[in-house]
C-alpha cells in the first residue's frame, strides 16, 4: 500500500511539472503570436482604410491567457477611438482588417467569405477587393457577396478565374490560387 501511495503522490508531481511546463509554453506563445498580430494588424489596417492606425491590448490587471483584447481604431483624418465609437462601415472593415492579419501570419489553404463587405461604402469595397486579391495568392478563397460594381470590375480584370461573369452575376466568385 505504501508503494502505490508513492507512486501516486510521485505521479501527482510529475502531472504538475507537467502542467507548469504546458502553461508556461502557453503563456510564451501567446505573448509572440500576439505581438506579430499586433503588428500585422495595424500594417494591413493601414492598407485598407488608406492609413491611419490599428491597435490591439490585452486588458491589464488580468491573466494573459483569460484577459480579453481591446481593439482601438484611428481612421484617417479621425482622432483615436475605441471600436464602439466607429460607424457601422468602420467597424466591419476593423474587423476585415483583424482577419486579414491573423490569416497573412498562418495562411489557411482554404477562405470562404460571406458579404463581409456588406457594410462598406464604394470606396472601402474597392480597397476590400484589392486587398482580397492579395489574400488569394496564398489562399483558395471562395468569397460570396452583394454583387456590387465595384468587385465586379475589380475580379473580372485582376484574379477570377473564366467564370467569373457567371459566377459573380449569381452573387459567388471563386477566385484564383497562387
Amino acid at each position: 500500500l505504501k508503494t502505490q501511495h508513492d507512486d501516486l503522490v510521485e505521479a501527482e508531481k510529475t502531472l504538475v511539472g507537467i502542467i507548469e511546463e504546458l502553461d508556461h509554453a502557453m503563456r510564451k506563445q501567446f505573448k509572440e503570436k500576439f505581438s506579430a498580430i499586433e503588428k500585422e494588424f495595424d500594417k494591413v489596417f493601414k492598407e485598407l482604410f488608406g492609413g491611419g492606425h490599428g491597435t490591439l491590448e490585452l486588458m491589464e490587471d488580468q491573466d494573459i491567457l483569460d484577459a480579453g483584447i481591446k481593439i482601438i481604431a484611428q481612421p484617417p483624418g479621425k482622432k483615436l477611438q475605441n471600436m464602439m465609437q466607429l460607424s457601422g462601415g468602420e467597424k466591419a472593415l476593423t474587423a476585415i482588417a483583424l482577419l486579414f492579419a491573423i490569416q497573412n501570419l498562418k495562411p489557411s489553404p482554404f477562405c470562404l467569405l460571406d458579404e463581409i463587405e456588406a457594410a462598406l461604402d464604394e470606396s472601402n469595397v474597392e480597397r476590400f477587393a484589392k486587398y482580397l486579391h492579395k489574400l488569394t495568392k496564398h489562399t483558395q478563397t471562395r468569397y460570396h457577396g452583394e454583387g456590387r460594381p465595384s468587385l465586379r470590375y475589380y475580379y473580372a480584370g485582376e484574379g477570377c478565374i473564366d467564370s467569373c461573369q457567371r459566377q459573380f452575376d449569381r452573387g459567388f466568385i471563386k477566385l484564383k490560387y497562387g
